[in-house]
């Protein structure tokens, strides 16, 4: 006698939990971070090899001071190719939505049904505290999300071009 298989779906015919969507949309947000990260990272890495010095900051801990040693190497060399200029203009706004980044990853989240809120406290030294917060309807997550995808995706592309040109080139288009 066989029993008939019949299995166990992790979704119901019921609305989804609001709880667990915002933390999946918290994972995607740092998922595209880390992405942007990877792609500066990659690119320092091929620009030191080919014989360029990006400097100290290009292998500091925080991928900010990373994103700005291959900013700062791009604009003193504006003529490495056609694709410096805009480089340096995306990873200025990208380096604006990293802002975001400490309060998404560290922040506290405080989940309603309008939305949800972050909240991360930031510890100066002898300054003291400074509170962060910011709210987010579910169609600013949305907003935010698709935001930083698409400015990393942009990031991303004109990275390759870099990459390419310091192949190419090596040194001596620096």
């Amino acid at each position: 006698m066989t029993l008939p298989f019949v299995p166990e779906l992790p979704v119901s015919d019921q609305v989804p939990d609001w709880h667990v969507t915002a933390f999946a949309w918290r994972g995607a947000c740092l998922d595209v971070f880390s992405r942007a990260e990877h792609s500066i990272d990659d690119c320092c890495e091929v620009l030191e090899v080919s014989g360029c010095d990006l400097g100290p900051m290009a292998h500091h801990n925080f991928s900010a001071a990373r994103a700005n040693a291959l900013r700062g190497f791009l604009e003193e060399r504006g003529s490495f190719t056609a694709h410096a200029r805009p480089c340096v203009e995306m990873l200025d706004e990208w380096c604006a939505l990293m802002q975001q980044r400490v309060l998404v990853a560290h922040g506290k989240m405080s989940v309603s049904d309008a939305g949800l809120t972050l909240r991360y406290r930031e510890h100066r030294g002898k300054k003291g505290v400074t509170a962060h917060e910011q709210s987010f309807s579910r169609l600013d997550m949305l907003a935010f999300l698709k935001r930083i995808s698409e400015v990393q995706r942009r990031l991303h592309m004109q990275l390759g071009q870099i990459k390419a040109a310091s192949r190419r080139g090596g040194q001596n288009a620096a």
